[in-house]
């Protein structure tokens, strides 16, 4: 968008002094914008020994953007570009400064007749990127605090909490309270130009403030003649640590079993807890008292011979078990209940599904007890696996073979069929070669470790047509465009076939050749079209079109000299409103395009090109340089282009001495 203005006020406008300065008030705008200015300046130097002089005329708050000044030239114009960072409220102010080249003093007065300016401004269409840190996955914590940021600087945030609705926030957002549970954190930016991040950055996590169960599965029990201990021990969540104590010892690290030896005569007692993955410890650990006594009579060894142990399907279990001195009783236990008086076999009923375990223990007729009962641990699974198919053919495909990929709720084992045909063992992932044109059907059923089959196999259902025609594209824009415009031409190889196009990755609709799309985003593109046959046989390999959309100008500017005295590339000071160099200055441009890349860079002195061999370039930086001497004032040119062949360009005036 292009506005031509001129500033309100009188003129002509008069200044004179050593230096003459003369301006009007421009309200400028809000976004990105250029800004073309043109004055009509008349200018009369005199210097005190009537010597040589040098002259120019800029904008006060701009690098570069500099042009010399005679009594013959009367007209300047000057483009301002959004690098240049210009305030949104500016004084339009043009300064021309006289510098005598001899030993006398210059003196300069000009007057402004008329200063215009032309406003040029760029809309933003590309929203920003937002990215979040937060909680662990896994936590008891009932509070959580988000940190985020966007990949643009000047933009605000809109968040939501387990699929409510976004409202405005900041970073860091912290949330208290929270039940347990699985949540899910989304924010997302807005930029200046009221573009939002339309794939908000999200964070998942689950609060467990539920602390685990320990329980003590076997270990030494009443009074023994054993000064070592083994002891097993289990926690009701799955992936949990544990911390044991001896004798009321600090607590430490130490897993199931745990080993003790050299232990001497009297009362020991050992404890446990366990600490799940969100960091819940047991408050009642799991303890174990037995005595050592080396005088002790030894006591009987218990043995179990026969019961379940894995996984089992049965709420039933039954136990035989015997003792390695004649004439011994038992005493039973079931997961950590007190033990009592049984016989060889027990059986219990109606168990509930998850872990058990059975211990006994020997009495030898002296009255001597077994301190390590015998034990047994396994698991009930009543409840039947579900089976999932994760990965297949679907729809109408061009191929003769299909692979699957499946899984289950459980470990299990698993069983396939085809087409009705019996079920077989499989195991994924499961193929079939030379499959004839037409429907088919596969279904796949898992059974677990407790032998429990799922009763409603998973089922997929797909149609083999080889008539799917091929999808070809025979025009479309360059690889790299300067048009926000882009037309298609494609053809398939079956002429009374169907097209559906897609555009970066949206969903495929109906479309005839040519397809056309208009008002597209600066950035990368990917164009899909594919043709479906009367028979509905679609091309499973859709034709493709890759390239990028540059429509702006590269980024150019002057980095070295700035205004100020320069004693070769060391600045003396910055009084100086133009840059004075005395000696040699190495001068550096900074030129970049993030689209497409910088195709072809060029200096200039008075108009006339360097030698590409003297010019340097630090792709770290994207800076190029040449080192230049020559008194006088010159005007230094940058040029780049860009690889669909937009042009920048630069100057900037100095005077050398």
């Amino acid at each position: 968008m292009e506005a031509t203005a001129t500033p309100p006020g009188g003129f002509p406008l008069q200044s004179s002094g050593a230096s003459a300065q003369v301006w009007a008030e421009i309200p400028m705008p809000e976004h990105s914008y250029e800004v073309r200015f043109e004055f009509d300046i008349t200018v009369s130097v005199y210097t005190t020994d009537g010597g040589d002089w040098g002259c120019l005329v800029y904008i006060s708050w701009v690098e570069g953007g500099r042009a010399p000044c005679t009594p013959e030239a009367t007209h300047y114009e000057f483009t301002v570009a959004p690098g240049d960072s210009l305030p949104t409220e500016v004084t339009a102010r043009a300064v021309i400064q006289a510098i005598a080249r001899g030993a006398g003093e210059a003196s300069i007065s000009a007057t402004l007749h008329s200063v215009s300016y032309t406003v040029i401004t760029h809309e933003d269409t590309i929203p920003p990127d937002t990215w979040v840190s937060g909680p662990p996955p896994q936590t008891s914590s009932s509070t959580a605090t988000f940190f985020f940021d966007a990949s643009e600087s000047a933009v605000t945030f809109e968040c939501r909490l387990d699929g409510t609705a976004f409202s405005a926030c900041s970073s860091p957002t912290e949330y208290a309270g929270l039940s347990e549970g699985a949540h899910v954190f989304e924010v997302r930016a807005t930029d200046s130009a009221g573009n939002t991040d339309p794939s908000p950055a999200s964070h998942e996590w689950i609060v467990d403030r539920s602390p685990p169960q320990t329980t003590i599965t076997s270990g030494p029990s009443g009074t023994t003649a054993s000064i070592s201990a083994r002891l097993e021990f289990a926690s009701s969540e799955e992936g949990s640590s544990f911390a044991c104590s001896l004798d009321d010892a600090p607590y430490e690290e130490c897993s199931s079993p745990k080993l003790y030896g050299g232990l001497e005569d009297g009362t020991h007692t050992f404890a446990v807890y366990a600490i799940d993955l969100a960091g819940n410890a047991d408050p009642t650990p799991a303890s174990r008292t037995w005595t050592v006594d080396h005088t002790a009579t030894e006591a009987p060894d218990t043995t179990v011979i026969a019961g379940p142990s894995g996984t089992v399907g049965s709420s039933s279990a039954s136990f035989e078990f015997e003792a390695s001195e004649a004439g011994a009783t038992f005493a039973c236990s079931l997961d950590g209940g007190s033990f009592a008086s049984c016989a060889s076999p027990t059986t219990y009923t109606d168990l509930t599904d998850g872990q058990h375990t059975f211990r006994v223990r020997a009495t030898d007729p002296e009255g001597n007890t077994d301190p390590s009962p015998a034990s047994r641990t396994w698991t009930v699974e009543t409840a039947f696996p579900e089976t999932f198919i994760d990965a297949g053919p679907s729809g109408t495909v061009a191929t003769r073979s299909a692979s699957f990929r499946f899984r289950a709720s459980e470990p299990a084992s698993f069983n396939c069929s085809l087409d009705g045909a019996a079920f077989s063992s499989c195991v994924s992932p499961w193929s079939y070669e030379d499959l004839a044109d037409g429907t088919h059907e596969f279904k796949v059923r898992a059974t677990d470790l407790a032998g429990k089959t799922d009763p409603s196999p998973a089922a997929r259902t797909w149609t083999i047509s080889l008539d799917a025609p091929d999808t070809i594209i025979d025009a479309a824009p360059p690889s790299s465009s300067s048009q926000a415009t882009a037309r298609f031409e494609f053809h398939a190889t079956d002429p009374d076939a169907r097209f559906s196009c897609s555009l970066d990755d949206a969903s495929f609709t109906p479309c005839t050749s040519p397809k056309t799309y208009d008002s597209l985003r600066d950035g990368s593109h990917v164009f899909r079209v594919r043709a479906a046959a009367p028979s509905g046989a679609t091309d499973p390999t859709p034709a493709s079109w890759a390239w990028q959309i540059d429509t702006t100008a590269p980024l150019v500017r002057f980095l070295r000299p700035t205004p100020g005295v320069w004693l070769g590339d060391g600045q003396l000071t910055n009084f100086s409103v133009i840059p004075v160099v005395i000696g040699a200055i190495n001068v550096e441009t900074y030129a970049n395009d993030i689209r497409t890349g910088i195709a072809s860079f060029q200096f200039l002195v008075d108009g006339t090109p360097v030698s590409p061999a003297d010019v340097r370039y630090d792709s770290a930086r994207r800076v190029y340089s040449f080192t230049y001497r020559d008194t006088g004032v010159h005007t230094i040119t940058a040029r780049a282009t860009d690889q669909v062949g937009h042009t920048a360009t630069r100057e900037t005036q100095v005077l050398m001495l």
